[in-house]
């Protein structure tokens, strides 16, 4: 097991070794899920410092941030309504 600063950025790679995308510290600190919401297509990504990150999945691109209660660990869309 490898640790690693607070600071440092997540990052994740292919099986060849190339990067595929590339955390910030504007995505918190300590991703605890991410997930695609069915209805518009966009990324949400929890961060155990209390927030939600919304992302354009195809730029990546931050485009909202919202609070969370407490430390989310994961995120849920649900059919209803």
């Amino acid at each position: 097991m490898h640790s690693r600063p607070a600071s440092a950025c997540g990052r994740s790679t292919l099986p060849s070794g190339s990067v595929v995308a590339q955390s910030s510290g504007k995505l918190g600190v300590g991703t605890g899920g991410i997930q695609v919401n069915p209805v518009n297509g966009l990324l949400y990504l929890t961060a155990y410092s209390g927030q939600v990150s919304v992302l354009d999945p195809d730029t990546l691109q931050l485009l909202r941030q919202f609070p969370a209660a407490d430390t989310p660990d994961g995120i849920f869309f649900s059919a209803n309504r």
